[in-house]
C-alpha cells in the first residue's frame, strides 16, 4: 500500500516498443477491530467470551489473527487464519478466555493482532464473583444434637473446577468437601453438610468457615444449653404414722425444661427411701416448655419416727438439677387390747369385755370401734328399742381421746349362731384413731379368738354379766338424767 510504480511497455504495427513508468498511489485499507464481552463483568476464576468482530473498507488479502494476554489464560481462539476480507462483509470470531483462580482484581490487556495491526482491549476484573449463604438447621443447637448445614452459592459469572471445603471445631460427619465442574452463572447450587454438637459443648457461638477456592465465608453455630427444674416434689400423703396400715407414699415428681432446646438423654431419679419398683425413670428427650410428672412409689412400712428427705435428681446431657422434700413420720400411739368372754355357748347371748390401754408416747385422738359382722357371732339385739339397746347392739363405739398410759373399756352382747360345734372362732374389730398431725388415720384389726363351749361356766358368766349389766344401768341413767334435763330446760 502506499505509492506505487506501474511499468506499461507499448508496442506500435511496425514493431516500434515503448516503455513508460507511471506512479499511482494505492491507499491501505482501513482495518476495524471491534470487540464485546460476554458476559459484561470478570472475576477470579470466572470464563469470559470475546466476540472479535474484523471489518474492512475494501477488499483485503489473506490474513492472520492472533489473540494473546499475558496475564489471562486463553482457552478457545488463540490464532485464526483468514482468506481475505470482502469490503462491508464483517468476519465475526470468538475467544476463550479464564481469569486465573489467584488473578488480583484489576485490568488485564488482551491484545488481538490482525493485518499487522494491534488492537488492545482492557478486561476489568473485579473481587468476589460467589454469592454464600448458609443456614444452620436447628437454628439453635443445644450439646449432643444433629445440626444440618445448608450452603447456597451462586455466582454472577460461570466458574469452572470449583473446590469447596467445610472446617467446623465440631465433627463433620457428612459434606467436608465438595468439587464442582461448572458451576453456570445466575443459578444457586445448593449443597448439604451434618455437623454433630459435642455431647459437653457449652453455650456459645461455633464458627463454621466455608472455603471456596481459597476464599473464606464464616457462618456460626448457636449453641444452648437446656434447663432443666425440678418444680415440686408432692408427697401424697406428706405425714404418715409409723407402721401406718397404708405402707405406700406416693411421691410426684414436678420437672419442666425451662430452656429453648430439648434436653437430651433425660434421667429422674429418686432417693432417700426404698421405693418399690424403679428408683429411676428415663425420660429421654424433654423438650422446651413441656412440663412432666413422674410419680414413685416409696416403701415406707419399715420407718421409724422422724423426718426423712426424699431427694429428686435430674441428669441430663450437659447439667443436672436436685431437689428435695421431707417426709414426716409421726410416733404412732401403741393401743393394746386385753378381753375376757363368758357364756359362749351355740345360741347363746356370750359377753366380750375388752380393755384397751395407750402404751404409746403420743395421744390417740378418737378411738373408735368398728365390729365386723360374720357368721358365728352377732351382736346382740335387745327385745326394747330404747337409746340404751341402740347403744347396746350398735357396731361402732367412739371411746374418745386416750392420753398415753390411759386405757378405756368396753362390753359387747354377742349371739352366738345354734348351728355351729363347739371351738375356737374368731371376732373381728378394727381400731382407727386420729394423731395430731397425721391427715391420715391409724388402724390396727384386732382378732380376739372365743371358745364357743356346750357348757356353761358360772365363774366367768357371774362377774362378766353382771358387770354388762352395771353397764347397761349405768348407760340407762345417764340417758335418763340427760331426758330429765332437757324436759326441765323446756319448762
Amino acid at each position: 500500500y502506499g505509492a506505487l510504480t506501474a511499468t506499461f511497455k507499448i508496442c506500435y504495427f511496425n514493431d516500434v516498443c515503448l516503455t513508460k513508468n507511471t506512479t499511482f498511489y494505492l491507499p491501505a485499507p482501513t482495518l476495524a477491530i471491534n470487540i464485546a464481552q460476554n458476559p459484561p463483568w470478570a472475576y477470579p476464576g470466572s470464563i469470559v467470551q470475546l466476540t472479535i468482530s474484523l471489518s474492512a473498507d475494501q477488499a483485503v488479502g489473506p490474513m492472520d489473527v492472533k489473540v494473546n494476554s499475558p496475564g489471562l489464560e486463553i482457552l478457545e481462539g488463540r490464532s485464526f487464519h483468514l482468506p481475505g476480507l470482502a469490503p462491508g462483509a464483517p468476519v465475526v470470531l470468538t475467544a476463550v478466555i479464564e481469569v486465573p483462580r489467584n488473578a488480583s482484581p484489576g485490568s488485564y490487556p488482551i491484545t488481538i493482532t490482525a493485518g499487522g495491526r494491534n488492537e488492545t482491549y482492557m478486561l476489568a476484573v473485579h473481587f468476589g464473583a460467589l454469592g454464600v449463604n448458609a443456614f444452620f438447621n436447628p437454628p439453635v443447637a443445644y450439646p449432643g444434637s444433629i445440626v444440618t448445614l445448608t450452603i447456597a452459592v451462586s455466582s454472577i459469572a460461570e466458574l469452572r473446577d470449583v473446590r469447596i471445603t467445610v472446617h467446623s471445631p465440631f465433627e463433620i460427619l457428612e459434606g467436608r468437601s465438595f468439587h464442582l465442574p461448572i458451576l453456570p452463572s445466575g443459578s444457586p447450587l445448593t449443597l448439604t453438610s451434618i455437623i454433630k454438637v459435642p455431647d459437653g459443648a457449652k453455650p456459645g457461638e461455633y464458627p463454621v468457615v466455608v472455603s471456596i477456592d481459597g476464599r473464606n465465608y464464616t457462618a456460626y453455630i448457636h449453641v444452648e444449653s437446656p434447663t432443666i427444674i425440678i418444680q415440686n416434689i408432692v408427697l401424697k400423703p406428706p405425714v404418715i404414722i409409723a407402721g401406718s396400715p397404708a405402707p405406700y407414699v406416693e411421691a410426684i415428681v414436678f420437672l419442666a425444661n425451662t430452656g429453648v432446646v430439648p434436653a437430651r438423654d433425660v434421667v429422674l431419679s429418686l432417693s432417700g427411701l426404698p421405693t418399690v419398683g424403679n428408683s429411676s425413670v428415663d425420660i429421654g428427650v424433654l423438650p422446651p416448655g413441656q412440663p412432666v410428672q413422674v410419680p414413685f412409689l416409696i416403701n415406707a412400712s419399715a420407718l421409724s419416727a422422724g423426718t426423712y428427705n426424699i431427694v429428686a435428681r435430674a441428669t441430663w446431657l450437659g447439667g443436672e438439677a436436685r431437689a428435695a422434700s421431707p417426709l414426716t413420720v409421726l410416733p404412732k400411739a401403741d393401743l393394746e387390747v386385753s378381753y375376757r368372754v363368758s357364756n359362749a355357748q351355740p345360741g347363746s347371748t356370750a359377753v366380750l369385755a375388752l380393755t384397751i390401754i395407750n402404751k404409746g408416747p403420743v395421744a390417740a385422738k378418737m378411738v373408735t370401734l368398728q365390729w365386723t359382722p360374720n357368721q358365728v357371732f352377732q351382736l346382740h339385739t335387745p327385745s326394747s328399742s330404747t337409746p340404751t339397746a341402740t347403744l347396746l347392739e350398735s357396731g361402732l363405739r367412739v371411746l374418745g381421746d386416750m392420753a398415753p398410759g390411759q386405757n378405756l373399756s368396753t362390753t359387747y352382747l354377742l349371739d352366738v349362731s345354734d348351728k355351729i360345734p363347739p371351738g375356737v372362732y374368731f371376732a373381728t374389730i378394727v381400731i382407727e384413731w386420729n394423731e395430731t398431725g397425721s391427715p391420715i388415720p391409724a388402724v390396727e384389726t384386732v382378732q380376739i379368738p372365743i371358745s364357743v363351749s356346750s357348757s356353761i361356766n358360772w365363774l366367768e358368766v357371774g362377774p362378766l354379766a353382771a358387770a354388762a349389766a352395771v353397764i347397761a344401768a349405768g348407760i340407762a341413767l345417764f340417758i335418763s338424767r340427760r331426758g330429765r334435763g332437757a324436759a326441765a330446760g323446756g319448762r
